[in-house]
């Protein structure tokens, strides 16, 4: 119901509006940023994340901002945070790294690269009720859906999903008269002329 998605929006601050306005544009991802707001939990057998997108949006960003949004809001969260990618993590002791980030964020790039045997390691940290972490995996769309094809008993471990849609130039010179609009600043007409040019 995009009434109450754009109440819920409003309901957020103007410091996490801003900390998410350069990844949400889409109803589709705004909903599932609210989704994902309300489900992210440092239980590790539930509230974990995965954010796709094409090559060169800014997913990685996106999983920042989410985690210093849950740092602000969840008492709880200890604050550490690890970055790896899914290469990288098949080369390493996951209990280990879980052990050094607990109640904090793992964030797996191109988790599509994690191997079987990750895959089981992964799942046994996430059966261990005691040790808190939010996991975010990152990766396109497509070789995230072939991810969980392969390893679908990891995917009820992971509840909120948002999929970063590129936007059109229509969509990107709307952003910028609204945010210009926020900062009691207009365009003009040579303005949009010049910010046509300069998106196309």
């Amino acid at each position: 119901d995009s009434n109450k998605e754009n109440a819920s929006l409003r309901s957020m601050s103007k410091e996490a509006r801003e900390l998410f306005a350069p990844y949400i544009q889409g109803r589709q991802s705004k909903a599932q940023l609210m989704n994902a707001l309300d489900t992210v939990s440092l239980a590790a057998y539930t509230g974990n994340i995965v954010i796709t997108g094409r090559e060169g949006l800014d997913t990685i960003g996106l999983a920042r901002s989410l985690i210093r949004y849950i740092q602000q809001e969840d008492t709880n969260f200890s604050g550490k945070v690890a970055k790896i990618s899914g290469n990288s993590l098949n080369k390493r002791n996951i209990p280990e790294i879980v052990e050094g980030l607990v109640n904090g964020a793992l964030i797996i790039q191109k988790a599509e690269d994690i191997n079987e045997a990750t895959a089981k390691s992964l799942y046994k940290v996430f059966q261990q009720e005691t040790r808190g972490i939010i996991v975010v995996l990152e990766g396109t769309k497509r070789a995230i859906n072939t991810f969980f094809d392969k390893y679908s008993i990891l995917e009820p471990c992971f509840n909120a999903r948002i999929d970063m849609e590129a936007l059109s130039n229509e969509a990107l010179v709307s952003f910028a008269k609204k945010y210009a609009r926020e900062q009691e600043y207009s365009i003009d007409e040579f303005g949009m002329l010049a910010l046509h040019r300069v998106i196309a």
